[in-house]
């Protein structure tokens, strides 16, 4: 039977026997990241220094537009980079050989040197996931992880790549959503998802890669507070009336 769940790639959109449902990012993005508002300053103020002769001979709506944006410009970059270091990872974990650009040959020898020293291997790879609506009104939800390993030491592990400077705490939470789900795709057909014994981020880095693990406690916790979001995803903002009584 082919899958319920279609995905819209040019959209990132989700829909689930035909009605869109909100991806895992969409639900988890409810949180608040105050470590990106810093991120977006400082971004804005580099590029207005680093390009500031080049800024001066522009009209001031220009320039304004140019700092502006100079924040999504970056946004875009790393996330090219990260896609790239998701598809070399999957390639290598299936021990295929990958052409490494030179600007990140730093970060694909940490993620070799990773794979080849833990032993670890490929179950699955950049699955879609989905949980159907309940009768209790909690909606569904949909999303694609990016690997399930097994981990000679640690058993089958659900696996996130990050690449930035960090990583934080709400990847642990949007790794529970993935965790959660009840079914996955795996090539045109419905299956149960997949149960794991650990979830984690390996933090890919020039010339090593940090796996950081959720302990069971954790895990529980971030469990909670995904399924907290995504029935806070199906209640609409209100619209609130202050009106002056006295």
């Amino acid at each position: 039977m082919t899958s319920r769940l279609q995905f819209d790639p040019d959209n990132h959109i989700y829909r689930l026997n035909g009605e869109r449902v909100k991806s895992v990012t969409t639900i988890v993005g409810q949180l608040g990241k105050p470590q990106l508002i810093d991120w977006a300053a400082r971004t804005a103020a580099e590029y207005a220094v680093d390009h500031w002769e080049n800024l001066a001979l522009q009209p001031p709506a220009a320039r304004r537009q140019q700092i502006g944006q100079a924040h999504n410009t970056a946004r875009d970059r790393k996330a090219s980079a990260g896609t790239a270091i998701h598809v070399m990872a999957e390639r290598l974990l299936a021990g295929v050989p990958v052409d490494v650009p030179p600007s990140m040959a730093g970060k694909v020898e940490g993620l070799a040197k990773w794979i080849e020293l833990s032993g670890v291997s490929v179950a699955y790879a950049e699955r879609p996931v989905w949980t159907a609506p309940d009768d209790y009104g909690l909606p569904g939800y949909a999303g694609t992880f990016d690997a399930i390993v097994s981990h000679p030491q640690l058993g089958w592990g659900l696996l996130d790549w990050k690449t930035g400077k960090g990583v934080y705490g709400d990847a642990g939470v949007q790794l529970a959503g993935y965790r959660a789900a009840d079914w996955m795709v795996d090539g045109e057909e419905d299956v149960y998802m997949m149960d794991v014994d650990w979830v984690g981020v390996a933090h890919v880095q020039t010339g090593f890669t940090d796996v950081h693990t959720l302990s069971t406690e954790q895990a529980t916790l971030a469990g909670e507070r995904f399924q907290i979001l995504r029935r806070l995803s199906a209640t609409k903002d209100p619209k609130f009336r202050l009106e002056v009584t006295g």
